[in-house]
């Protein structure tokens, strides 16, 4: 392996029928093994078979990894030491064990139950992997501090209210709150839930507990260190960083080297550095891409000093509220009925014009292909980058667009029946080339289905459909 380094092997085979994903995480030695720290991750695939034995394993897979490991064309990358491994804070074997125990417990039961359109595969087990870590990390607190007493909480912007649930069954004292009342929350029968606005300001349905937890909290991520200090000198914290928000707007990076996700967690740590906590980064083992978590457990001030933090903390908010370019300088909750913001929402003849527009260009360049089935040609058009798109729209229609998430984009993703986007390009979907592509995936439309949707092309497009009645998921006339 390398040169006074050690490793540490996952392996994982849903990728493909034919590869087996290999990662390698490389270990600095440190003086002593406890003190080891990260180093690289390497990753790599190999050809398998579609089920991995003992004998493919011994023979392939360990020589190969044995060979990228002594490759000198393996090089240390430079942010090698910008996240700590997985579950660093606490017991790990504790961990496990508890994890298996809720997840009998309560993972299988809710995802049968789920009331909610989400996957309960990725929430369900996710909001019990947190519970597990919480629970340990609670549980060496104690330790440390010597009681046996169970640290309350407040779960700020709750959600699917699934981490109250669980931590009020295990005898934790606490409560969830949300600005939304979500249908699972009927299930959860032992869950403290409240549907409420939390704001940085009104503290009142906060105090007295020992921990603010923020699992997604979105626009009040930043403010759970200050909250967590405003409450009390005792407070803890624990957060989850997930959306990019400031204290009164969406964050903007600064000239940074890093990605955007890496620059967001620098400055959810610094503010819990700002509010005088000793801020402790973990990574979390849930189903999720953001899994950096931030634990403030201990001040690094004591505590007759902690009205002079506070007049600090205040400082540090109106500074940076002051460089943003927004003049509202105050936090501002977001409504309780979110605006729909996905073009479905404008005017029907609005859309149509904006389709209208988009086809008669895209239709001006002359693309003939001889349709095989029918033997007719067949326009298929050209191809224009969104922009250009864009700017065929009057400013009226242009500054409208503006205010729908996604823009002309998700327009035409909405109308995909007719448009297709490959590459920051839109054209025209041409169904005789999907037909052919998913002939492989499904069985062709049963002669039973039931077609509701007319088709565009049929009526609308100079040629027509491309594809016959038969083959057509949508109708040709009246069928």
């Amino acid at each position: 392996m390398f040169n006074n380094h050690s490793c540490m092997l996952e392996s994982e085979s849903s990728i493909t029928d034919e590869q087996y994903r290999i990662t390698l995480f490389v270990f600095n030695k440190s003086q002593t093994e406890n003190e080891s720290k990260p180093n690289q991750l390497l990753t790599k695939f190999a050809k398998r078979s579609c089920h991995a034995t003992r004998q493919w394993l011994t023979e392939k897979l360990f020589p190969l990894v044995c060979k990228w490991s002594n490759d000198e064309n393996t090089k240390l990358p430079k942010d090698s030491k910008k996240f700590p491994t997985s579950l660093s804070l606490i017991d790990k074997e504790k961990y496990s064990i508890l994890y298996q125990e809720l997840k009998r417990k309560y993972g299988l039961e809710l995802a049968k139950v789920w009331p909610e359109v989400t996957d309960p595969q990725k929430y369900v087990y996710e909001d019990v992997a947190i519970a597990t870590y919480l629970l340990v990390l609670w549980e060496q607190e104690r330790e440390l501090l010597g009681t046996s007493k169970l640290q309350s909480f407040v779960d700020i912007g709750c959600g699917n209210g699934l981490l109250v649930h669980i931590l009020n069954s295990e005898k934790h004292p606490g409560k969830g709150i949300d600005i939304r009342k979500r249908k699972v929350w009927e299930v959860l029968s032992k869950a403290n839930l409240e549907e409420d606005v939390v704001t940085p300001e009104d503290l009142s349905t906060l105090q007295g507990y020992d921990w603010l937890l923020g699992n997604h909290s979105d626009e009040l991520t930043p403010w759970i260190p200050v909250m967590a200090s405003r409450c009390s000198y005792n407070t803890r914290y624990w957060v989850l960083p997930c959306c990019f928000f400031d204290f009164n707007c969406k964050f903007e990076r600064s000239q940074s080297t890093n990605g955007q996700y890496r620059d967001y967690l620098n400055f959810v740590n610094s503010v819990g550095s700002e509010c005088g906590f000793q801020v402790m980064e973990d990574v979390m083992r849930i189903p999720s891409t953001k899994r950096v978590c931030y634990v403030g457990m201990k001040k690094n001030y004591p505590k007759n000093e902690h009205s002079i933090k506070l007049q600090s903390i205040e400082r540090y908010v109106t500074s940076r509220c002051d460089e943003t370019k927004y003049e509202n300088l105050n936090f501002v909750p977001r409504p309780k009925v979110e605006k729909i913001q996905n073009c479905t929402k404008m005017k029907r003849t609005v859309q149509q014009q904006i389709v209208e527009t988009i086809v008669k260009k895209l239709l001006s360049v002359v693309n003939m292909k001889e349709n095989i089935e029918t033997g007719k040609s067949w326009n298929m058009g050209g191809s224009l980058p969104l922009h250009e798109a864009a700017a065929l729209l009057d400013e009226k229609t242009r500054n409208e667009m503006k205010n729908e998430c996604g823009g002309l984009q998700t327009l035409m993703r909405n109308y995909h029946q007719i448009f297709q986007i490959r590459n920051g390009n839109v054209q025209l979907r041409d169904w005789s080339l999907t037909q052919t592509r998913r002939k492989r995936k499904r069985k062709h439309l049963a002669d039973s289905a039931v077609k509701t949707k007319q088709c565009w092309f049929h009526i609308s497009h100079p040629d027509g459909c491309p594809l016959s009645n038969a083959k057509c998921n949508f109708l040709h006339g009246n069928q």
